[in-house]
C-alpha cells in the first residue's frame, strides 16, 4: 500500500494491491499529479515507502 496522506500536500489519493501494481500506479500519479519524473530514485524511494495494506483493504 501507498498512501499520499502520508506526505506533505493536500493529496488524498491510498493504492493497495500486489507490491508491482501499486508501484506502476503510484508511479503515474506521481508524473501526473505531482509532476515528478519516471527514474530509479523515484522507483526506489515509492518502493521503500510501501506498507502493508490494513485488514479489508
Amino acid at each position: 500500500m501507498f498512501d499520499c496522506r502520508e506526505w506533505p500536500g493536500e493529496c488524498t489519493l491510498a493504492i493497495s494491491g500486489e507490491e508491482d501494481e501499486v508501484v506502476e500506479a503510484q508511479l503515474l500519479h506521481a508524473m501526473q499529479a505531482h509532476g515528478q519524473q519516471d527514474g530509479p530514485d523515484l522507483r526506489k524511494l515509492i518502493r521503500a515507502s510501501l506498507k502493508p495494506a490494513p485488514a479489508g483493504a
